[in-house]
């Protein structure tokens, strides 16, 4: 699943340098114009096939631009195939310079769960995507869903 966080205000690099996870890991990732979340639920497809840690591999390689956060939370898989991610915990990561920048391990949630989901989201949103006003965000959200509307019929 892809989310995507538009933004175009930058909170100051010494803030977001300060941001760290449950287990005390810090990141450089700051506050861009555009914030990327994907939620990965790694499920039987990572345990036999490699599937997540394949769509992993493939945003570890694309060229990303600089003022773009690509923020992703792993889960759901009792065997991952690659990057050390663990199986016994569910961890949020920032794609950065061909890697993956633990921010934030947790312990393991269920990826199908609404809460689990909407977890990931208020993370992105409060701690990752751009410094711009709740109501620039929500208001940049209805336009999205009213565009989206627009296209099905």
């Amino acid at each position: 699943m892809f989310l995507r966080l538009c933004c175009s205000a930058e909170r100051s690099p010494a803030k977001a340098a300060n941001k760290s996870g449950t287990d005390g890991a810090k990141t450089d990732a700051k506050i861009s114009d555009f914030t990327l979340l994907v939620y990965i639920c790694g499920s039987d497809l990572e345990q036999k096939r490699g599937a997540a840690t394949a769509n992993i591999a493939e945003m570890l390689s694309a060229d990303i631009p600089r003022r773009v956060n690509v923020i992703l939370q792993t889960g759901g898989s009792s065997k991952w195939r690659n990057f050390d991610i663990p199986s016994d915990r569910s961890n949020r990561y920032a794609v950065k310079n061909g890697t993956l920048e633990l921010i934030e391990s947790n312990p393991p949630v269920n990826m199908g769960s609404e809460r689990a989901f909407a977890s990931f989201l208020k993370f992105g949103i409060e701690k990752i995507s751009c410094g711009t006003d709740r109501r620039d965000f929500l208001e940049s959200r209805r336009r999205f869903l009213l565009s989206a509307s627009a296209r099905t019929r």
